[in-house]
């Protein structure tokens, strides 16, 4: 009988070995996790397409200046037309048709057009760099939604391990106190109060890692990555003595790329106010043609030089500068109290990363004054001097320290992991 039993854990380990050796285990950085996650965000294709926009929009701005060429046609009857009815001696004056024909190319080339296309010009380079910061916001947001979903799966992590750590002793405990049981030192109801501690802890334990499998089974749709539950996250280790307020958000850059914008917007509308001139000609075929006087279908053509000057436009344009200077007024408002409200959320997570450590301090000592008084209730339970309920009481402080302790620590790196994307200091090594 004790070589079967031998032989089928030989069997048995084998069998784990080769799963094993088959699923290894896989560790995961949080730099890991978010370069891949960039790479596979579904918004970096907006780069390519605002970038085609952009070039489809100055080869509009660009034709403006080559040759236009319109084909005009007309047929149309009038009740009457010009006759010279004065009697010249030797000479009948032509009667003009009444019904009229023509057909003509219309040619206009642009000689000066005040600056206006190269405002345009200037206003779709102002639009594209906003377009392309506004993604850069989003990849931003979005790579402090993987941190944070990071940081999630590793707080489960640590309550799993200490969860698992307390049933590790109780089991060691409960098997203990079976032997103490039969010598009738102690009762079934104290062996049965450990026994409910551990399935509680188990049901803990339970509802855990299903919080750790959602968090990691969004982290693997996000990133790409094959992340999976027997997988394990790398605890971040991030200096604070780095921390420095300098506020690097994308959001900042986009402010000054829109007051950019409105800044060219102010420079077109001057240039609306600038003469435009156009060289111009006109070739045609119709009847009546530039002689009036000739009734039969003939060509004719004519070329020259045109202005356009508004000479007064009662102060619409002062007016349309004016609300483009308070709608950039506006935005440097706006700006400085994204600005005050950046500076005064990174002092108060200063200020949370202090606390942080002065409770990790406090902690240490904690569980050691802990880990003493539950080896001694332990002492006292094989004794037979406290019950079972009171050691699970001490059971229950130790694992709260431990699981405050640790929690503090994920909590610090957190916090610097919020400072930093508070104060824009997180940078991608990717680029888009």
């Amino acid at each position: 009988m004790t070589m079967k039993k031998t032989v089928f854990s030989v069997i048995l380990i084998l069998l784990v070995s080769v799963i094993n050796a088959q699923n290894p285990v896989r560790f995961y950085s949080l730099e890991t996790v978010v370069d891949s996650a960039l790479k596979h965000y579904a918004i970096n294709g907006q780069a390519a397409i605002h970038g085609e926009i952009f070039d489809l929009q100055s080869s509009k701005i660009n034709a403006e200046w080559k040759p236009q060429l319109i084909l005009n046609g007309k047929a149309s009857y009038q009740s009457d037309v010009t006759r010279v009815e004065i009697p010249i001696p030797g000479f009948n004056a032509p009667e003009i048709a009444k019904d009229w024909y023509q057909i003509n190319l219309d040619i206009t080339q642009t000689i000066y057009d005040g600056g206006m296309s190269k405002q345009r010009k200037a206003i779709e380079e102002a639009a594209m760099a906003l377009a392309l910061k506004n993604i850069d916001q989003q990849r931003y947001h979005f790579r402090q939604q993987i941190h944070n979903l990071y940081y999630q799966a590793l707080l489960y992590e640590q309550q799993i391990k200490v969860q698992q750590s307390a049933v590790n002793c109780l089991d060691t405990l409960i098997e203990e106190m079976n032997s103490v049981l039969m010598t009738g030192m102690i009762l079934q109801s104290e062996l049965n109060t450990l026994k409910v501690e551990k399935l509680k802890l188990l049901q803990q334990k339970t509802a855990g890692e299903a919080g750790r499998k959602s968090a990691l089974a969004m982290l693997a749709t996000y990133s790409g990555l094959p992340i999976a539950a027997a997988d394990s996250l790398m605890v971040p280790d991030q200096d604070i003595r780095e921390l420095t307020i300098l506020n690097h958000r994308p959001e900042l850059e986009a402010f000054s790329l829109q007051q950019e914008q409105l800044q060219q917007q102010e420079s077109l509308s001057k240039s609306t106010r600038n003469p435009v001139i156009q060289a111009f000609g006109q070739a045609g075929y119709g009847r009546p043609g530039f002689n009036m006087l000739e009734d039969d279908f003939t060509p004719y053509a004519m070329a020259g030089i045109r202005f356009h000057y508004r000479l007064f436009d009662w102060n619409s344009n002062q007016k349309e500068r004016k609300i483009i200077r308070l709608n950039a007024q506006n935005l440097e408002l706006a700006k400085q109290d994204f600005k005050q409200n950046i500076s005064a959320a990174a002092h108060a997570k200063l200020e949370e990363i202090k606390q942080y450590q002065i409770l990790i301090e406090q902690g240490d000592t904690i569980i050691l004054l802990q880990q003493e008084i539950l080896q001694t209730s332990e002492s006292k339970l094989k004794n037979g001097t406290i019950t079972s309920a009171n050691y699970v009481t001490e059971l229950e402080k130790y694992q709260q320290s431990q699981l405050i302790q640790h929690n503090n620590k994920l909590q610090l790196q957190l916090a610097i992991d919020t400072f930093n994307f508070i104060t824009g200091n997180i940078q991608s090594n990717e680029a888009l």
